[in-house]
């Protein structure tokens, strides 16, 4: 199992939030099984992804594709996001 943990600063979260949801197919055609989407209490533009993938080689593509790349620029992200690729441990 596959993980992606992705932090974002975004200007707008319903901006962010229209792009994301318009981005579902292509998510889901990547490899994308379901995500959570969490928001900061403190800092309510801050929103931290939750996405499980079929498999660590398709959260990899996806979240170095420029596609994300495009996404992020059009939902309004404002600095560097955060994006970490987690396998789970079944021990």
């Amino acid at each position: 199992m596959a993980f992606l943990i992705s932090r974002y600063k975004v200007e707008d979260y319903s901006e962010w939030k229209d792009v994301f949801d318009e981005t579902k197919k292509t998510r889901k055609k990547a490899g994308e099984k379901k995500h959570r989407v969490f928001r900061n209490f403190n800092i309510k533009n801050e929103i931290i992804v939750l996405q499980e993938w079929e498999n660590i080689k398709k959260a990899e593509n996806y979240a170095n594709s420029q596609g994300l790349r495009n996404c992020l620029k059009k939902a309004g992200v404002i600095d560097k996001p955060d994006i970490n690729i987690l396998s789970e441990d079944r021990k």
